[in-house]
């Protein structure tokens, strides 16, 4: 659905930045895992921008919140944008992630900004009476902005993390800390850099683990119709704008 809505707060959250946009009517259900294509108020930016849904109100939000990081004009251009600005977004789009079948645990892994679409996964199932752990990597503290780790721990989320440069919790990559942490039997939620998610994938046992990856790639039409954001699988290729973002772990075939 194309939407024009209203830039109604913004903010830093260390090398991050959240903006929220009301929107002219309630949508939904919205869940973790979808993206809006959002406009970028720049003249260079001719195409809407892909963006994983970061807060909303599941069943029907009048607003939705996306958390990036500055990656080109597009990003530098939404990252400067004023309180009251109109933007252009087609929401909700993609298909979310896949909840765990009872008596699985649950295991998140996030790398950087990639705890965009991970967090109303977390809070979805925390609040579901599920016991959630999550796995947050960065190159330093900074990239791990103390108030998204509030939230998570005030839901119940056991949050682990780890900084390449030892400036707070576990010194080294996120990945290190899964020979500890993966279940026997359980699902495991990634999203974030490629080298990442390749080790983390790597390090599964053959049988047991089920993964979900939200992947990131350009997009032009959001529909299927352009083939822009086509990627190749063990199953042939997949749009991540109609078939994704979220892919199954074992399918995906790294070039």
């Amino acid at each position: 659905m194309l939407l024009t809505g209203r830039v109604e707060a913004k903010k830093r959250l260390g090398p991050y930045h959240y903006l929220r946009v009301r929107l002219p009517q309630a949508i939904g259900p919205l869940e973790a895992g979808h993206f809006a294509l959002l406009e970028a108020p720049a003249p260079e930016a001719i195409l809407l921008r892909p963006f994983s849904l970061f807060d909303f109100e599941e069943d029907q939000s009048p607003w939705i919140a996306f958390l990036f990081q500055r990656a080109g004009k597009g990003t530098e251009a939404l990252a400067s944008v004023e309180v009251g600005r109109q933007l252009r977004a087609i929401v909700p789009l993609g298909t979310p992630f896949p909840l765990p079948h009872g008596g699985e645990e649950v295991l998140l892994l996030a790398g950087g900004v990639g705890i965009a679409p991970l967090f109303p996964l977390a809070r979805r199932l925390s609040r579901g009476g599920l016991s959630v752990r999550l796995l947050w990597g960065a190159k330093s503290p900074d990239g791990l902005p103390y108030p998204l780790l509030r939230s998570l721990r005030r839901w119940g989320v056991e949050v682990a993390v780890a900084t390449e440069d030892g400036g707070l919790g576990h010194r080294g990559l996120v990945t290190e800390l899964l020979q500890d942490q993966l279940p026997s039997r359980g699902v495991l939620y990634l999203c974030g850099p490629e080298g990442m998610i390749r080790e983390a994938l790597s390090a599964l046992p053959p049988k047991g683990v089920r993964s979900f990856v939200s992947l990131e790639e350009r997009m032009a039409c959001g529909v299927g119709a352009c083939l822009g954001c086509a990627v190749k699988t063990r199953e042939g290729y997949r749009l991540l704008c109609s078939e994704g973002p979220v892919l199954p772990g074992e399918v995906l075939q790294w070039r």
